[in-house]
């Protein structure tokens, strides 16, 4: 971050990861704190961790790239970048996606397989690399913000998929349930075992109104699909 001056592509509040409730989000308040990891501020690599009551990130600084490994997130989540590549807002922007195409940013683009791109400048040398693993399905995006007529910069963001620490519930394996609150109906969405963490990409898309109920039950106790009347 460039001290004074004001917010755009090359200024304040721009960068990356950006993410919900303003965490990660240079120039906002998100309630974080950060707290060097390894004990150390220079050297081949330094680990800072940043956390708040919802999430904790861990970032590995390297002297050519950046990790970013979430320790801990309530709910869905994205990395959005906001910036431009060379510095300055050019209609020559463009991203190159792991197919090999090159694109001019404009909107949302499909789920990516496997999940990376870089963007570039024509007149600059160098270009941004951005991947998450593991991969899902859940949306990416982007698009090319406009301000008073000129371009002002461009956003590219990842999205993540509902994950959830399993072992609350009884059971070595859990039968899982989308819930619609709207029709009261609800679709199977598979059988897990009882461990770990997993990943849950509720059913169509994250619009306003597409509201869903995660059910968890215990499959060995073979319980009706949620909603259905017990006689």
């Amino acid at each position: 971050m460039l001290p004074n001056l004001p917010p755009s592509p090359n200024g304040d509040f721009r960068g990356f990861p950006n993410s919900i409730g303003n965490f990660g989000h240079a120039g906002r308040n998100s309630g974080s704190k950060t707290t060097i990891v390894n004990g150390k501020k220079e050297g081949d690599f330094v680990i800072l961790e940043s956390s708040n009551n919802k999430f904790t990130f861990r970032y590995w600084f390297f002297a050519d790239r950046v990790a970013v490994q979430v320790l801990k997130s309530e709910g869905e989540y994205c990395f959005l970048l906001e910036g431009v590549a060379g510095g300055k807002a050019d209609a020559e922007d463009y991203f190159v996606t792991a197919d090999g195409n090159k694109h001019i940013p404009r909107g949302r683009f499909e789920d990516l397989t496997p999940e990376w791109f870089y963007l570039g400048d024509p007149k600059v040398k160098s270009v941004l690399f951005m991947a998450k693993t593991p991969e899902d399905d859940a949306p990416n995006e982007n698009h090319r913000q406009v301000r008073n007529g000129q371009l002002n910069m461009d956003l590219y963001s990842f999205g993540r998929d509902f994950t959830l620490k399993m072992g609350a519930i009884s059971g070595k394996k859990v039968k899982a349930w989308w819930y619609n609150p709207k029709t009261g109906n609800a679709t199977a969405a598979g059988t897990y075992k009882n461990r770990s963490t997993l990943a849950f990409n509720p059913p169509g898309e994250p619009l306003a109104g597409n509201d869903w109920v995660l059910v968890l039950d215990n499959a060995s106790k073979k319980f009706k699909a949620p909603g259905a009347l017990i006689k």
